[in-house]
């Protein structure tokens, strides 16, 4: 009985070999599926990557174009328009980038705050930090105005101190003669 089987056993695997072994590659493989959702994404992942190359050689235009194409695409995936939304925040903050200014920061980091909509995740902190250095770049701005009003006013009283001293010299000049 056990002999039987053992060869009824041995039969089974000599046919699932055979048959195996008979199917060409092609067969067992699944059809091949593109996903145009994940290529889609890709691609966007590849332009976020270029845009912050662009950034890092100072081409300023160029990733700013780049980055406002992804993150004003509604179509676009959340994660992926909240990078180009931070980034896009950064660059206006960037006091090397002729474009910088903190109104267009503000409006980034407004557009980044909408799609965030208060939820927790790992954005929450990079948004806390980006609204704290907005701040302190509006702050660095008021400090930058002040600044040249004092000196400014400073070049003013300068001017008129000295037009006093040559009235003085010259009410001198006249008393002595």
């Amino acid at each position: 009985m056990f002999s039987r089987s053992l060869r009824n056993y041995t039969v089974l695997l000599t046919l699932a070999v055979t048959a195996a072994c008979s199917s060409s590659p092609e067969q067992n493989q699944p059809p091949l599926i593109v996903n145009e959702h994940a290529a889609q994404e890709q691609l966007l992942e590849e332009q976020l990557q270029t845009a912050i190359g662009f950034i890092k050689k100072g081409h300023f235009y160029a990733a700013e174009d780049q980055l406002k194409i992804i993150a004003n695409e509604a179509r676009n995936p959340t994660r992926l328009r909240q990078q180009a939304l931070s980034y896009l925040t950064l660059l206006y903050l960037n006091k090397d980038n002729p474009r910088a200014n903190s109104t267009l920061a503000t409006h980034s980091l407004d557009q980044l705050n909408v799609l965030h909509n208060g939820r927790q995740n790992e954005q929450a902190v990079l948004f806390e930090a980006l609204g704290y250095a907005l701040e302190a770049r509006i702050m660095l701005e008021e400090a930058q105005r002040r600044a040249a009003q004092s000196a400014q006013q400073q070049q003013q009283l300068s001017q008129e101190v000295q037009a006093l001293q040559m009235a003085l010299d010259q009410l001198r000049r006249l008393s002595l003669q």
